[in-house]
């Protein structure tokens, strides 16, 4: 993973010095992350991660903040990430996901569609097999107005280890997500970005009657001092039956683009348990983004 960490920061490195490559209009993005994660007890998480994007038409970022050229030219595109994260804990290993989407805005109009597809399987210790879980999305959207979005997802996801325990069980979760997304400009090249969002989810363990309700509620904006670098920040509140995820989450983000092309973005973010005597969960991630 450190190695990893090298490859994210020469690569931002080398483009924050570089003068902008293929000009102002792009069709595919590619990016890669790396994200350290203090779970608490003793427990740790690296997780290195690549994503990519290609938009079926060019995009002109020529108007509005670099980091939302797509979302105010209403884009269809389609996405993929991969992901491999490596636990230091007693329990889990090594942990893979996959990630497939697509974002689809119909011709002439505010209507779009969009659906996903993840893939996670988690290693773990001491010869205890495997968990896996799949997860599906499906969902519409609509722009109310030039920089205003309204979306509703609904999602559902199957856990299905391969020794069920007291640990992980095999489980079913239906979710609703509700959000909608902004972007208001200011004056002198400054905008506002905001979003608010609202999700319920419903989780049964097979074959037994148990059941947990989880309700999450978030509002996240970033502040764009120009069209090159926003610095944000989040927070989400969530009420769950499981009291482990049950508590409030901030978050701070900053992201550059050097060049049209080029971007380096840092992410922070702080989940305090309502669990008493439960630890804090702490994330860091540095990412980079490239577009062409």
């Amino acid at each position: 993973m450190r190695k990893s960490l090298k490859l994210v920061l020469a690569l931002g490195v080398v483009g924050a010095f570089s003068p902008p490559l293929w000009g102002s209009p792009y069709q595919y993005e590619v990016g890669a992350s790396f994200r350290n994660q203090d779970l608490g007890a003793d427990s740790t998480k690296n997780v290195f991660s690549s994503a990519g994007a290609f938009y079926f038409e060019p995009v002109d970022s020529g108007r509005g903040p670099y980091a939302e050229a797509g979302f105010l030219h209403r884009k269809s595109n389609v996405q993929v990430g991969l992901s491999s994260g490596s636990y230091e804990d007693a329990l889990r290993d090594i942990e893979q996901q996959t990630r497939l989407g697509l974002d689809y805005q119909f011709a002439d109009s505010r209507f779009g569609v969009q659906v996903g597809l993840l893939n996670q399987d988690t290693e773990l210790l001491q010869s205890q097999g495997n968990v896996e879980s799949q997860r599906f999305e499906f969902g519409g959207s609509y722009y109310v107005m030039d920089g205003i979005r309204v979306s509703v997802a609904l999602g559902r996801e199957e856990t299905t280890p391969s020794s069920p325990g007291v640990v992980f069980k095999n489980a079913e979760t239906e979710s609703t997500q509700v959000s909608v997304k902004g972007l208001s400009p200011l004056s002198n090249e400054r905008y506002i970005a905001w979003q608010v969002f609202t999700e319920t989810a419903e989780t049964t363990v097979k074959n037994t009657a148990a059941a947990l309700d989880r309700t999450k509620l978030g509002l996240a904006g970033s502040y764009f001092i120009d069209r090159t670098l926003s610095i944000g920040g989040g927070l989400t509140v969530a009420n769950s039956d499981d009291l482990t995820a049950d508590g409030q989450q901030l978050a701070l983000t900053v992201e550059k683009y050097f060049t049209p092309t080029v971007a380096l973005g840092f992410n922070f973010s702080n989940f305090e348990p309502s669990q008493n005597g439960a630890d804090n969960i702490v994330a860091a991630d540095l990412q980079l983004g490239l577009r062409f």
